[in-house]
């Protein structure tokens, strides 16, 4: 392995947050913000590598691979931009390492636990789609606040990070989901 810990004057280059603004005008400011968790060097190179270390029950390899998921990223493109607009790191590299977590194999042929890592390439093409797509679901959100028109949006998250709090309210009829919304939440600002 090629890699060790970036080292700077802070210490070890780990879960380094920060905030970066992509954009601004008399109108709006859109600040981009986050925590990298890990800053390589390439011994044999010098390259530096960022990452984000991940936890998964299942791998698959092959057509239909865990890390399909790393290109396109929002986040994998905003941690990289942030490394090299705020940090001043010259990379361009993303890495994902992957902790397999699993029952104990039970039979003597089972695969045990791996410890998998991928790495992709961002270019300024991925951060410019980054700051439109923000850039646009910012603006959306901000439309939809102000008309108070919240439409349902992809499910896929429901049920990650230990599942949406609200879910209970958009599994509920239409019609239920503001009672829900006013007896069960406190209403921000």
């Amino acid at each position: 392995d090629p890699y060790v810990a970036l080292v700077d004057d802070h210490g070890p280059f780990i879960e380094r947050t920060f905030t970066h603004r992509i954009h601004e005008d008399s109108d709006l400011i859109v600040d981009l913000f986050g925590t990298i968790d890990f800053g390589f060097r390439n011994v044999k190179t010098g390259d530096i590598i960022i990452g984000d270390h991940k936890t998964a029950s299942f791998l698959s390899f092959g057509e239909s691979s865990y890390f399909d998921r790393d290109k396109p990223n929002l986040q994998y493109s905003a941690y990289t931009l942030g490394a090299r607009d705020v940090f001043g790191l010259k990379t361009s590299d993303f890495m994902v390492n992957v902790v397999e977590v699993k029952a104990k194999p039970k039979t003597k042929g089972a695969r045990g636990v791996s410890f998998p890592r991928q790495i992709t390439k961002r270019d300024q093409e991925d951060f410019d789609e980054l700051r439109e797509t923000l850039l646009w679901y910012v603006k959306n959100y901000l439309k939809m606040r102000e008309e108070n028109l919240w439409p349902m949006g992809g499910v896929d998250a429901c049920n990650k990070y230990g599942g949406c709090p609200f879910k209970q309210v958009c599994a509920s009829p239409k019609s239920m989901r503001e009672t829900l919304l006013n007896n069960k939440f406190t209403r921000g600002e």
